[in-house]
């Protein structure tokens, strides 16, 4: 998978309405198998706010990937 939602060291998602900023987590040990199956752009397209009902949010894995031994200095 090119681009998982949860990447390895990713302990929660914070998924935010790009259109009413609602925020929602969710913590991988409490997500079933197939949501951490999912590829990020998968997750995109099918999820929708449930305050306004936009689609496209933002999602941010936390803690973020670090990608080699220089990547924050």
């Amino acid at each position: 998978m090119l681009d998982p939602l949860f990447h390895d060291a990713a302990t929660h998602l914070e998924i935010t309405c790009s259109s009413c900023r609602h925020t929602v987590t969710i913590w991988r040990k409490d997500a079933d198998a197939q949501l951490v199956l999912l590829s990020r752009h998968e997750f995109e397209r099918r999820v929708v706010c449930s305050r306004c009902g936009t689609k496209r949010p933002w999602v941010k894995a936390l803690p973020p990937e670090r990608r080699g031994p220089n990547r924050f200095g």
